[in-house]
């Protein structure tokens, strides 16, 4: 089987990671960051709120996460807008306010942050920049995919499977999602195993399909590891 575009509320608890945060931060880390934050360095301000968002070498703590996104965001740092556009479209630490999210969203965008285009592209899928608009959504979802972002691209090839905000076209599907699984998407895999077990867009190739399915089930996608354990078609 293959796999929809994600449930929009789950699309937009994915915020962007800090550029330069690795895990297991420790407290001089942090203190680093904070000190960074302080002296105006927007980058450092939003990792610092990755931290807190995290309880990556802090204590785990929404409010201020917020804060320090919007500093980020403040001072520069369009990975914050995005992020504290997460935070308004989901409320957390912060009172929810949709318009508020479109709005760091369009800034993150327009910033050449993928991820900020995606979710800007979301809120036009179900309808919280207003009414629905699908093929803004599709127009969002691609820059996204250009940028980098493999949910942008995933939500794109969707958009192609579905004929939704553009014309159908399987062919183009199939890339898009070929463009997302080497960005990382576990379900793009998947979906793109499925169109060479069914020929959809491209030729049918079962080899190709079980070790996309594979590749999608490493990654830790049930749907793929569900593909993977069905006997081969003949």
């Amino acid at each position: 089987m293959r796999q929809l575009l994600f449930p929009i509320a789950a699309l937009l608890l994915i915020a962007s990671p800090g550029p330069t945060l690795a895990a297991g931060q420790t407290a001089e880390d942090v203190a680093r960051e904070s000190a960074a934050c302080d002296q105006g360095k927007a980058t450092a301000c939003f990792n610092l709120g990755v931290d807190y968002e995290n309880g990556d070498g802090v204590a785990q703590d929404v409010s201020r996460a917020a804060e320090l996104y919007a500093k980020g965001c403040d001072g520069g740092s369009a990975e914050a807008c995005d992020n504290l556009g997460v935070d308004y479209a989901n409320g957390d630490g912060v009172a929810k306010d949709s318009a508020r999210a479109v709005t760091l969203f369009t800034k993150a965008c327009d910033n050449g942050v993928g991820r900020g285009c995606y979710n800007l592209g979301v809120a036009y899928d179900d309808g919280t920049a207003g009414a629905t608009d699908a093929v803004r959504s599709a127009q969002l979802y691609g820059k996204a995919c250009d940028l980098g972002d493999a949910n942008g691209c995933f939500s794109l090839a969707s958009a192609y499977d579905t004929g939704a905000g553009v014309a159908k076209d399987m062919a183009r599907g199939a890339v898009l999602y070929a463009k997302a699984c080497d960005s990382g998407s576990a379900s793009a895999c998947n979906n793109l195993g499925d169109d060479y077990e069914k020929g959809l867009g491209v030729a049918v190739d079962h080899a190709r399909a079980t070790g996309l399915f594979n590749r999608s089930c490493d990654a830790g996608d049930s749907e793929g590891c569900a593909n993977a354990g069905r006997p081969t078609p003949k």
